[in-house]
This record gives structure tokens, C-alpha cells and sequence, in this order.
């Protein structure tokens, strides 16, 4: 009696590199061929065609089926490996190398629809590598055709359609969506006026404007962070990261705004300003006053008191303390008391002391040139590199005459209708951080010891002993 001869075992795989309609449609007409090349030959396919969609067989990156055809072939769980062609399975080299080493070592055959590939001989592994090499061959000429195509469109200030649509654009990337575009807008303005990235998240989010497809359901600061810089919305076209001209769309900031705002994301005081990791302040009055003994920064403090913990603001040093909740009370009162006096208008008025009229003079001559060369920029006629060295020295010399002039502008103030009653309840809507830089405009302010011997229990001494607030005059008179 003869010794029954068993069929061998197939695994059938397919890959696609792109799957456009999301129906797999490719690897189902792979797969069928497969299946009819098996039926011929007799092989019985233990289990359901293995597929990769939308994997590139040069760089292997998060092939998953191959994966599981590789595990397959070292554990001995198949005979012969199915598939179309020989480049579905790789396009790679070096992992050509490692599937001749395993099949070589399990005895495992390849055949493709194109014809066998015995990886046990020889003559099949020199067939296999240029086959490979051909395959890697056509990768390489098709990537370069792909960058020129690239490189044209960027050229002519043509969008790269890849990836989800960015926020604020329709899915062509040319036309703006007006919501969406109206909330970058309002975004740069909170963020130019001293808000933080999380609370534009925060507002984006309230108002059901959704991220990108794939970067989560709602806002974060990050998020807002490197939208409102994105050069796309200024009409900047950039490739491999570098900004090459204007760009063919419509804008939604114009480059004034833009600049301005990859400016404060870049400034050193952006991180205690507006927040730029994204948490929102915890504690309204840190940083706006000191201690009226050592004149050091007063921080927010927990004191444990009589069995409870008090939160409290106090020195560092350990001179002064009080109690939070009648600090912030007392100041937020007296900060909105000043916003309300009828002068208030006059925090930046136009009828400047004359000292200070050359000061104001040289700023708008330093903003003119910013926006000549941002002007510039945008056409094309000046280079990144020598724009943000030119415009490094102007922003640095218009830094050091706002200090000088000491000014307050009305984006510090918008949203208030200074001199007026209605600045209580507006003042209520303000986020943490734009009432934190309102008081650090309106005030010095120290908090004193209390006198010796005396108790500072809640409530036993007024706030307005504590406290000794310099009320600035007005920046302009």
C-alpha cells in the first residue's frame, strides 16, 4: 500500500497600498485569484486570506498580516505562501532577505499568480532578489515623481491633499468654512490680548467646533496652540517645513496677525503670561503682588489652622500670609472699582505727555517696518532666514520702547465698558488669566505684616490694612 499523500497547506495573503472607496475591493480581487491558483493545484488555504490595507510593502511599517504570515511560516503552520505578486508580499530587501531565510530553513514554498518562486533553491532565491530589486526599483522612481509632483504644487502655491482637512478649510483646502474660520479669528484675538490656549480650547469646544478627524473629540491646548500658528492660515504655503511663497487659497488671519501671534509663542514670558503649557491659572492674585517686608513674590499656600487647612496666600520667606478668598475679594473689587471711575477711558487715551510722543513715535516706526518686511515675506522677495534675523532686531527694539512707554492698549481692556457700571458683571466673564494681567496693569500692590502682637484671625483685620495698592496713573494722560 502506497503512502497517502496529503495536500499541501496554503495561507493566502494580499496587500493593497491604497484603498481609496474603503471597500478592499483590490485584495478581494487578489484573493480570488489566489483562491483559483490553489483549487488548480490541489492546496487546501487554512484559513480566511490574510490582508494589509493601505501598508506600503517597502517600508513594512504596521503590516499586521504580513506579520501573522511570518509567525505562520516559523511555526510551521503552512506549506506554501499564496499571493498575487511577488512585490505584495515586500518591496524591501531586506525583509526579502529574512523571508528566504525562513523558507529555506521550513522548506516553504512562494507561489504567486505570476508564476512560482521555489525559495529552497538557488535559482529561486536569484529570481526572487531581482524580482526584489526590480520592485524596490519602481518604489524609488515612483517616490521621485511624487516629490517633483510635490514640489510643483507647492511651487505654485497648491495645497497637499493628504491626511484630514485642516480646521477652518473645506475638504479642497481652498475655501474656508465661516464658523470655523470666525474661531480662529476670535482665537488669535483672545490669545494677541493675553488669554490662554485652554481657554480658546475651552470656548472652541463649548461651541461644538470639532478638531481635526483623528486628533480627538475635543480641544486641548496644544491643539489651538499649533493651529492659530499654522502658517496655512495666512496664506503661507510650506513644504518639508519651510514656508516657499503665498499660497493659492483664502485667508483666514492676515500676515500681520499670524507673525504676531508665532511671536508671543516664542516670547520667554509666554509660559507665565498666557499660559503656554495649556494649564489654566489656579489662583487669580499669584504673581500680582509682593510682600511688603522682604518684597518678595507671594505664592498660593495651604496653612493648617486650629484642625483645618487654610487656603491662603503667603511670602515665601514666611512674613506675610492671608486668606485667599478676602484677597481676591478685595482686589478683583478694587481693580473693578478703577475700570469703572469715568478716567478710566483715559488708561489709553490719545493725548500723550509730550516726553513720551518720540517714544510712541519710534514704536509705530518699528511695527511699519515689521509690516514691510512681513509684506515681503509673503510675496516671496525675502527669505525665511533673513526675515526672522531682521525681524528678531526690529521686535527687540520695539520690546525695549513698550517698556519704556510703559502703555496700556485696548486689547488689554476689550470686552469692558470702561468708566461705566456694566464692568462689574463683564469683569465676572472674564477668564483667570485676562483678570490676572488686568491687575498687574492697574496696580502695585504689597501686602504688610500684620503689627505685633496683633491676631490675624479671619475676619479681625480689613484687607484694606493688609494691603498698600498704588493705583498708576493713567498710561496716557
Amino acid at each position: 500500500m502506497s503512502a497517502r499523500i496529503m495536500p499541501k497547506r496554503a495561507v493566502i495573503y494580499t496587500r493593497v497600498s491604497r484603498d481609496d472607496t474603503g471597500e478592499g475591493q483590490s485584495n478581494d480581487r487578489q484573493a480570488k485569484a489566489c483562491q483559483q491558483l490553489c483549487d488548480m493545484r490541489g492546496w487546501v488555504v487554512v484559513r480566511e486570506p490574510i490582508r494589509d490595507i493601505a501598508m506600503s510593502g517597502y517600508s513594512g511599517k504596521g503590516r499586521n498580516g504580513w506579520t501573522e504570515v511570518m509567525r505562520m511560516i516559523e511555526a510551521g503552520e503552512a506549506d506554501v505562501v499564496v499571493a498575487w505578486h511577488i512585490d505584495r508580499m515586500t518591496r524591501n530587501m531586506a525583509d526579502l532577505e529574512k523571508l528566504i531565510d525562513i523558507a529555506e530553513k521550513q522548506g516553504v514554498g512562494v507561489a504567486t499568480v505570476s508564476g512560482d518562486i521555489d525559495l529552497t533553491t538557488d535559482v529561486g532565491r536569484m529570481v526572487a532578489r531581482i524580482l526584489g530589486a526590480v520592485a524596490r526599483a519602481e518604489v524609488e522612481r515612483k517616490a521621485a515623481r511624487t516629490r517633483l509632483k510635490n514640489e510643483q504644487k507647492a511651487s505654485q502655491g497648491l495645497p497637499h491633499l493628504g491626511g484630514p482637512r485642516p480646521f477652518g478649510y473645506q475638504e479642497d483646502w481652498m475655501g474656508t468654512i465661516p464658523a470655523e474660520a470666525d474661531a480662529i479669528r476670535l482665537g488669535a484675538k483672545m490669545a494677541l490680548a493675553g488669554e490662554t490656549y485652554a481657554a480658546i480650547a475651552q470656548l472652541w469646544s463649548s461651541k461644538g467646533l470639532n478638531p481635526p478627524r483623528g486628533f480627538g473629540k475635543d480641544w486641548t491646548s496644544e491643539g489651538v496652540q499649533n493651529c492659530l500658528t499654522n502658517a496655512r492660515n495666512a496664506a503661507i504655503r510650506v513644504y518639508n517645513g519651510k514656508q516657499v511663497g503665498p499660497a493659492a487659497w483664502e485667508p483666514i488671519l492676515d500676515l500681520d496677525t499670524y507673525l504676531r501671534l508665532t511671536e508671543i509663542d516664542r516670547s520667554p514670558n509666554r509660559s507665565a503670561n498666557s499660559g503656554r503649557t495649556g494649564r489654566a491659572p489656579q489662583n487669580v492674585l499669584v504673581g500680582a503682588f509682593e510682600c511688603g517686608k522682604c518684597e518678595g513674590p507671594v505664592i498660593a499656600s495651604t496653612k493648617p489652622r486650629r484642625g483645618e487647612l487654610r487656603k491662603t496666600y503667603a511670602c515665601k520667606a514666611g512674613h506675610v500670609f492671608i486668606e485667599r478668598d478676602i484677597a481676591e475679594n478685595f482686589i478683583e473689587g478694587a481693580a473693578v472699582a478703577r475700570l469703572s471711575r469715568p478716567d478710566a477711558a483715559n488708561l489709553f487715551s490719545d493725548d500723550e505727555p509730550e516726553d513720551q510722543q518720540a517714544v510712541q513715535a519710534e514704536i509705530t516706526k518699528l511695527n511699519d517696518r515689521l509690516k514691510m518686511m512681513s509684506r515681503m515675506l509673503g510675496a516671496g522677495t525675502m527669505e525665511q532666514e533673513d526675515y526672522e534675523d531682521a525681524a528678531g532686531v526690529a521686535r527687540g527694539l520695539l520690546r525695549d520702547a513698550q517698556n519704556r512707554l510703559r502703555t496700556r492698549t485696548a486689547p488689554d481692556f476689550e470686552g469692558l465698558s470702561l468708566g461705566t457700571g456694566a464692568v462689574a458683571s463683564q469683569w465676572k466673564e472674564l477668564s483667570m488669566a485676562r483678570r490676572r494681567t488686568i491687575i498687574r496693569l492697574l496696580f502695585d500692590i504689597k501686602l504688610m505684616p500684620v503689627g505685633q502682637g496683633r491676631r490675624i484671625d479671619r475676619g479681625e483685620i480689613d484687607a484694606k490694612d493688609r494691603f498698600v495698592i498704588t493705583d498708576l496713573e493713567p498710561a496716557r494722560t
